[in-house]
């Protein structure tokens, strides 16, 4: 045993003397924590003691005792290493190193359940949240979406725009596609073709607007073509 370390041990067991409801010093020499194996100790730290170990993979590590019994260090790193390798290669479309898919996710949560995150008012705050199969395991929540078709696709509660996210309630979408389930637009396309149908018969837009409860300011953007203009391209409203 060093000097150094006996000297630890030293002073370990005067401070124990003074403060009898203290833990007593815990050797832990041989025991292994997850991938390590405490083979000596080190030296006393800023948290009390160290202890050096050897990782399964075959490298050295200095942990403090309080992390190895609190679980916090499992490895010298090399899990977190070989988690974030397999996130690399799993899955393909990827960006800085991570899966298009993984963000998403992470994305997703923090948004339902951090109180900081800037969106948290527009999801979590309204109730919306995510499932516990799809908030504890991001491979649940793979296997159920799949990977992320492109960029221009991002997740999208539907056909329950107010719902939370969850099988049978989430698709890959485009913007073009989310603005028509989102709640500033709840005007559907065949509401749209109604319109279309009313302004061609010579059926006045305040008219229209009061018939079918919309503001009139949304009738008139849509008989002029600035809103929905694939259904005011296709030329064929709704007869009415």
């Amino acid at each position: 045993m060093s000097g150094t370390f006996a000297q630890a041990l030293h002073c370990q067991s005067r401070v124990i003397c003074r403060h009898p409801r203290m833990p007593r010093f815990q050797d832990l020499t041989g025991q292994r924590f997850g991938c390590l194996l405490v083979v000596a100790g080190a030296a006393r730290g800023r948290y009390g003691l160290a202890w050096s170990c050897l990782c399964d993979c075959g490298n050295a590590k200095v942990v403090h005792g309080r992390d190895l019994r609190g679980g916090h260090t499992r490895s010298c790193g090399c899990l977190q290493r070989d988690r974030i390798s397999e996130l690399r290669t799993t899955h393909a479309a990827t960006i800085g190193g991570l899966s298009l898919t993984y963000k998403v996710w992470k994305s997703v949560k923090r948004r339902c359940f951090c109180e900081t995150d800037a969106a948290y008012p527009r999801y979590g705050g309204r109730g919306i949240t995510m499932c516990e199969r799809w908030r504890n395991s991001f491979e649940n929540f793979l296997a159920d979406m799949g990977e992320r078709p492109s960029r221009a696709h991002s997740i999208d509660r539907y056909p329950n725009n107010d719902g939370s996210y969850e099988p049978g309630n989430c698709r890959w979408a485009t913007a073009k596609e989310q603005s028509r389930n989102s709640r500033k637009c709840k005007t559907s396309v065949d509401a749209v073709r109604e319109v279309l149908g009313r302004i061609e018969h010579g059926e006045p837009p305040a008219s229209v607007a009061e018939r079918l409860r919309m503001p009139l300011g949304r009738v008139q953007d849509i008989a002029r073509g600035r809103c929905w203009k694939d259904i005011y391209a296709e030329g064929k409203p709704c007869q009415v």
